[in-house]
Parts: C-alpha cells; structure tokens; sequence
C-alpha cells in the first residue's frame, strides 16, 4: 500500500468515527443552526427528526471536521468518542494517569478491592503502572477516586477543547456529565499529556 493510500484509508476510518462521535456530541449545536433556518419553536420540535437524516445532518456539522484530523493523528480517539461511557472511560484513564500513582499507598486488601470495584481492574493497573502522585494529600480510598475521575475529566475536556472550542463542553453535556471546575493554566500541559497518553497506552 503505497503511503497516499493508506493516508486515504486513514482518512476514511477516522471521518466515519468522527461523524459517528459528532452524532451525540454535536446534536445540540446542529439544532441551533437549524433553528436559524427554520426558527427555535420549530427546531426544538422537529429538530431531532429532521437530523436523524443523515443527509440533513451532513449539511449541520458540528465538529466532524476537527474531530476527523484528530482522529487520524489519534484513531484511538474515535473508539473512545463512540458513546458516553467511553468518554467517560477515557476521563478514568486520563485521571490514572495524573493522579493514580498515589494509589500505591492503599496496599491492603479491602482498600484495593475498593478501589478496583470503583475504577475497573484496567484504570487501577494502569494508575499504578503510569500515574503520577497528587499534589495534594489524599485522604482515603473515596478522596482517590473523586480524584480520578474529577481530574480525568477536566484533562479530558481540556483536551477535546484544543481540537475545538466548545467540544469538551458539548460531549460532557451530551454524556451527562459535570465538570465542577476548569484546568489551571499552570496544570494545563500535564493534563494533556494525560489524555494523549492514555489514547496511546490503552485499549478503548
């Protein structure tokens, strides 16, 4: 396969997964732009029907695009991108990766259970193997694993808002899930790092 071709194949996979991640992420943004064509009642009545075509969803991107660029540079991406609980997924790992070092402290058996119970037996491997320690003090098992996911998901959403503005925003409104504060500027590129490494290290 020469390197155009595969280039295309590349191409091809990643825009198939990116409009399959925009399809839940982006349909909040699709209908406002059709809410210009046809107005907010109607839109806001109609709108999920209307976009079910994939055709007329087609002329409503919202982050298909940037996310198929993404995609190609990362395909894990797009696996992690396919439905909420993946995102979700991805914000567990992410977290490990920032902050899932400091498991190592919790070294009996029930603390461990617990945690593995919480996290998945794969987010406690991998935060034991590759996380790094918590700046602040961490004061039981539950304190950890609010860590974890809280941290993973601004990395996450930190991450997805660098491939474009408002997509962290819309796939965590999308998925239901809150995000109680942003990245500090100072933290910013070891929360990145967090997310790139985990698309690179695990499975989705």
């Amino acid at each position: 396969m020469t390197a155009r071709a595969d280039r295309a194949r590349r191409m091809g996979e990643a825009a198939v997964a990116a409009r399959a991640a925009d399809s839940w992420i982006g349909a909040q943004k699709r209908i406002k732009a059709l809410a210009t064509v046809i107005g907010e009642p109607n839109a806001r009545v109609h709108g999920p029907a209307l976009l079910s075509s994939m055709r007329l969803s087609r002329r409503f991107p919202a982050y298909a695009t940037a996310l198929t660029e993404a995609i190609v540079r990362r395909p894990a991406l797009g696996d992690f991108l396919a439905s909420p609980d993946r995102l979700q997924r991805l914000a567990l790992f992410a977290g490990a990766g920032l902050v899932g070092g400091g498991m190592v402290r919790f070294v009996n058996r029930r603390s461990v259970a617990e945690l593995v119970a919480a996290l998945g037996e794969d987010v406690w491997q991998y935060g034991i193997a590759h996380g790094g320690s918590p700046i602040k003090a961490v004061r039981d098992e539950d304190d950890m694993i609010d860590r974890i996911a809280s941290d993973g998901t601004r990395a996450v959403h930190a991450y997805l808002d660098a491939i474009a503005p408002g997509l962290g925003t819309d796939a965590f409104d999308a998925a239901g899930i809150a995000i109680d504060r942003s990245i500090p500027p100072q933290e910013q590129d070891a929360a990145l790092a967090s997310v790139d490494g985990a698309l690179e290290l695990v499975q989705p």
